[in-house]
């Protein structure tokens, strides 16, 4: 099927979100983010991760 948008319909992706949460809230589901904020995000969009490591880009108000 692909990823990303397009790849699965808007209701499917709304159809999964309650067993989304509930595997989230469980802590079945993990994510290794890296934060960085949003003024380095061309330098945070080209830097080395680790394998499974995820960029995320924070704004501070």
């Amino acid at each position: 099927m692909g990823s990303g948008q397009g790849s699965v319909t808007a209701a499917g992706i709304i159809a999964e979100l309650p067993s989304l949460m509930t595997e989230l809230s469980k802590g079945t589901l993990t994510v290794a983010a890296l934060p960085r904020p949003l003024a380095q995000g061309e330098d945070a969009w080209t830097a080395p991760t680790e394998p499974g490591q995820r960029v995320v880009l924070t704004v501070t108000a």
